[in-house]
């Protein structure tokens, strides 16, 4: 059995779904506060983008853990390629090397299993820091994505430029929200606690932005020049 799904399709699938998620997290976020049902102790927990374990957290680990498989493949499909071509790194897309795909597949699926765990929010513990830095794990997150920044960079200027400007903005869009938007809500914390409306409302701009550049960025991959179909196929049982 053979089942297709058109990449259109997907994608206004992919727009739904984090339009849904982050909506329901806003919408319960705003009720909570505001007018405080009865339902609020079961719906928010399970629907806000401030807690973990819940459905957001489900998918975004999915969406992250589908990035790693397809950065993975796709590493080992130029490693294959260039093996066969006996040109190092390939072309195209992968002209700058598919050690970069593969270790960004390894990223991502840290991320995936991060969001599961929590494993940032133990760095914090690591300094005494307050005000904007009162979430002390930005301080060698920052670092550390500097620092990918720059080797990256060869990798950037290899990709077709349609690819390189997707990637860039839905990598702008993830690090503005994973990163920088730590800072301000790391200052109203430190200052009026979690249990408010604002902080919500900025947590929620965060893990939105998060979203949103995890689903862009898996469009991108899906959309590479001269590798993706346009329909995805999946095959269950015999040819």
């Amino acid at each position: 059995m053979h089942i297709e799904l058109s990449l259109h399709m997907f994608r206004r699938a992919l727009f739904v779904a984090t339009g849904a998620i982050a909506g329901m997290g806003l919408a319960t976020e705003i009720c909570d506060h505001l007018l405080a049902p009865p339902w609020a102790p079961v719906l928010v927990p399970l629907l806000s983008l401030s807690y973990e374990h819940n459905l957001p957290t489900w998918y975004v680990v999915i969406l992250h853990a589908t990035c790693a498989c397809l950065l993975v493949l796709h590493g080992l499909s130029l490693r294959s390629s260039s093996r066969n071509d006996a040109t190092p790194g390939g072309a195209g897309p992968g002209s700058a090397g598919p050690a970069r795909w593969l270790v960004l597949g390894g990223l991502f699926a840290f991320i995936s299993m991060d969001e599961l765990i929590q494993i940032h929010e133990s760095a914090s513990e690591w300094f005494d820091t307050g005000g904007v830095f009162y979430f002390g794990w930005v301080i060698p997150a920052g670092v550390l994505v500097a620092a990918l920044g720059l080797w990256y960079l060869p990798f950037l200027r290899a990709l077709p430029a349609r690819t390189r400007r997707r990637f860039i903005l839905a990598g702008v869009t993830f690090v503005s929200g994973a990163l920088l938007m730590e800072l301000p809500l790391g200052y109203w914390t430190e200052r009026a606690g979690t249990d408010n409306l604002v902080y919500a409302g900025i947590d929620w701009i965060e893990e939105t932005l998060e979203l949103v550049g995890v689903s862009l960025f898996l469009l991108a991959l899906l959309d590479i020049p001269g590798r993706a179909p346009d329909r995805l196929r999946i095959a269950i049982g015999a040819p």
